[in-house]
C-alpha cells in the first residue's frame, strides 16, 4: 500500500484478505499519525461501524438460508437462538441471533475484520500509560470524549465519522435500524425530530445538545446534507423539545413509535 486508500476501501479489502499483517499495521499506524491513543479508539469506533453494517448486509444475502433454518428448527421442535436488547422503559426483548442461527457463518465472514479490531486494539493497550484500573476507566472515558471534540478528526484526515459514536450503548445496538429509517426522509425537520426522539428514549449521549457544531457534522457524514445547515436543524430542535405543541407531540409521537416498531419488527 504506497499510496494510502480510503478507510472505506480499506476495510473493504481487509475483508477480503487482500493485505498481509505488516501492510495492515502500517496503515494502522498511518492514519492514526503514529498511534495516537484518540485516534485508535476514533479508528476502532469505525471499525465497529462497518462490521455493524455488514452484518447487516450478510443478513440480507443470507435471508433465504435464515428462513430455511428456522423452518428447520420448526420441524425439529426446537427454540432459535435469541439475544436479549434492552430498551429504555420498556421490558427487554428477545432478538433472533440470526449468525448462531447459522452457525456463525455471520462471523466466519467478517472474520478478518475482527482480526483487525484486535490488532488496534493490541495497539491502543500498549499506547495507553501504565495506570491502576481505576485511572484506567477514567481514561478511558475521557478518550472517547476526545472523539467527539478533537477538531482535526475530519473526512480529510482520518476518515468519515459519523451519527454512531454520538449514541449511547443501547443506541449503538439499533444505529442500523435509525440509519435505515432516516436515511430516506425528505424533510429537514425530521431530522431535528429524530435527536429528540433518540434523546428522549435515552439513545443520544448528547443530552443537552452541547456541541451542535460536531453533531451537525456527524449528521451530515451519515446522512447527507439534506440535514440542511446547524442554525436550521436546531432551530427545529428547539422548536420539537422546548414546549412543544399538540402538533409537534403528536409527529415526535408518530416518529418514537415507528422506531420502536421497527425495533420491535427487528425483534421477531
Amino acid at each position: 500500500m504506497k499510496t494510502r486508500i480510503g478507510l472505506t476501501d480499506f476495510l473493504t479489502l481487509v475483508e477480503e484478505e487482500a493485505f498481509d499483517r505488516f501492510e495492515i499495521l502500517d496503515y494502522i499506524e498511518e492514519v492514526t499519525n503514529n498511534h495516537q491513543p484518540y485516534r485508535l479508539k476514533a479508528l476502532l469506533h469505525e471499525v465497529d461501524i462497518h462490521i455493524c453494517v455488514r452484518r447487516d448486509e450478510l443478513e440480507s444475502e443470507y435471508w433465504d438460508k435464515i428462513v430455511e433454518a428456522l423452518k428447520q428448527c420448526s420441524l425439529q421442535g426446537k427454540e432459535p437462538p435469541y439475544q436479549v436488547l434492552s430498551l429504555p422503559g420498556d421490558e427487554p426483548k428477545k432478538i433472533l441471533d440470526k449468525d448462531r442461527l447459522l452457525n456463525g457463518a455471520i462471523s466466519m465472514a467478517l472474520y478478518p475484520l475482527y482480526q483487525l479490531k484486535q490488532e488496534i486494539v493490541s495497539i491502543l493497550k500498549n499506547s495507553l500509560p501504565n495506570v491502576t484500573p481505576k485511572q484506567g476507566q477514567a481514561l478511558q472515558e475521557l478518550q472517547t470524549q476526545q472523539i467527539l471534540s478533537q477538531q482535526d478528526l475530519t473526512p480529510s484526515s482520518n476518515g468519515d465519522f459519523g451519527f454512531y459514536y454520538h449514541l449511547t450503548e443501547n443506541g449503538k445496538k439499533v444505529y442500523p435500524i435509525v440509519k435505515e429509517l432516516y436515511s430516506k426522509v425528505k424533510l429537514k425537520k425530521e431530522y431535528a425530530i429524530m435527536l429528540v426522539v433518540l434523546n428522549e428514549l435515552g439513545y443520544l449521549m448528547n443530552k443537552h445538545f452541547t456541541n451542535k457544531e460536531q453533531l451537525t457534522n456527524a449528521l451530515r457524514t451519515t446522512f447527507g446534507n439534506i440535514i440542511g445547515s446547524r442554525q436550521n436543524l436546531f432551530n427545529y430542535v428547539e422548536r420539537y423539545s422546548d414546549a412543544p405543541g399538540p402538533a409537534e407531540r403528536e409527529e415526535i409521537k408518530r416518529h418514537k413509535q415507528r422506531l420502536l416498531d421497527a425495533i420491535s419488527n427487528a425483534s421477531q
